[in-house]
């Protein structure tokens, strides 16, 4: 269905002021595609025309967040003069799913989304055309504001835009989120970009990553990849111990497992498993869309920690060997704390600076609109916490 936004009568002034703006000033129509008549080929395509895309903007991210989190997906085409100059994929959902993960079928309920629904994206939009940033993303923006209006919207959260291997104007778009109320946050990730050899690549470690890489191997440390789902419970049941030596609440199973049959059976996603003497001690998820390799979480195992297992250096560098040899442009290591207020956080930054790439800043955006519910089901959440309850 297409917007055509001078008929939305029942829209607030203020929206209808903005709405009739974007017609005047960009002459853009927005496009949404009902996920059940989304072309994933046809979608994902394009996506690969653009340096910046990642997974997060895929059919098959679009199909986990609804399967998992019951996060309602829209998929947006930006067109002027009958050519598409941009795409978004944004999921509808759940303020907290993981509340309800004991009850996983409740999270597409009707009725928490119009109490506590919240608008996200990540990695969008993406924009084809260049000179036209700004107008085709604030015709995004608009129609955003129409589903904020159409489904009563709690908070719009953790809006990331795409920034992978391009120039970002970050003034322009603070300057365009502000204009509809957006907050900005600051936040930063590690990417490490593979356009050099494999001996400038090793080069660029740090002297402490080269000599754990080594000594990681004299502990007769080895390497595989295991896409599969006998892999995947091995990594899973390094998860679980980990979270239970770090006194942190154990990641759920069936989400783990739906990666196999989604981002898996496409080539998506790539799982590394260390082994050490017929034991498996360590495990590196990796998310790989367009060239971009985004790191999924690596842990370690009990037995690891008791051996002092170099597991997880020795997988970075493994991982970063392979996507090189694969031909992919970068690795984000996802995810660093600019200014570290723990010793945790501190050490996290300390591993995944050890391995060649740039601290690189972005921006995300979010708004909350309906006070009272977020800061109510907030309260709700850390009571349920406090029982432990997922």
């Amino acid at each position: 269905m297409i917007s055509t936004v001078l008929a939305k009568d029942s829209l607030s002034l203020t929206t209808s002021q903005l709405l009739a703006t974007g017609v005047k000033d960009s002459a853009i129509s927005i496009e949404r595609v009902p996920y059940e008549d989304i072309n994933t080929t046809d979608w994902n395509q394009s996506l690969l025309g653009a340096p910046e895309s990642r997974i997060q903007q895929s059919v098959q991210g679009a199909k986990i967040r609804w399967e998992m989190n019951g996060e309602f997906p829209y998929f947006l085409n930006a067109i002027q003069s009958n050519q598409k100059v941009g795409q978004l994929f944004l999921h509808r959902g759940f303020l907290h799913p993981d509340l309800m993960q004991w009850a996983r079928p409740a999270l597409k309920s009707p009725i928490l989304h119009r109490l506590w629904g919240v608008l996200s994206w990540l990695g969008g939009p993406v924009v084809y055309d260049e000179k036209n940033y700004k107008h085709v993303l604030r015709s995004f923006l608009l129609e955003v504001e129409l589903l904020i209006e159409e489904y009563g919207i709690t908070a719009v959260k953790n809006a990331t835009p795409a920034f992978y291997g391009r120039e970002i104007d970050w003034s322009v778009l603070d300057a365009a989120y502000a204009e509809f109320s957006y907050e900005k946050y600051e936040n930063a990730t590690i990417v490490l970009e593979l356009d050099r050899d494999l001996e400038a690549l090793f080069s660029n470690l740090t002297k402490e990553a080269r000599k754990e890489i080594q000594k990681a191997e004299h502990q007769g440390v080895t390497i595989v990849q295991d896409n599969t789902v006998e892999g995947l419970s091995r990594y899973y049941e390094i998860r679980l111990k980990n979270a239970k030596r770090n006194g942190l609440r154990p990641p759920s199973r069936d989400y783990i497992f739906a990666t196999e049959a989604t981002y898996m059976a496409d080539g998506l996603a790539k799982l590394f498993l260390a082994e050490h003497e017929g034991h498996t001690v360590a495990g590196q998820m990796l998310l790989v869309f367009n060239g971009n390799v985004q790191l999924a979480g690596v842990y370690c195992s009990d037995y690891a920690q008791a051996k002092r297992l170099l597991a997880n250096d020795l997988l970075q560098w493994e991982v970063i060997k392979w996507a090189r040899q694969e031909g992919h442009k970068r690795i984000d290591w996802s995810g660093f704390t600019p200014n570290p207020q723990t010793e945790k956080d501190a050490a996290i930054n300390c591993f995944k600076e050890k391995w060649g790439g740039q601290v690189t800043h972005y921006h995300t955006y979010g708004k909350i609109l309906a006070y009272r519910r977020f800061a109510g089901l907030n309260w709700v959440k850390k009571q349920v916490r406090k029982c432990g309850i997922r």
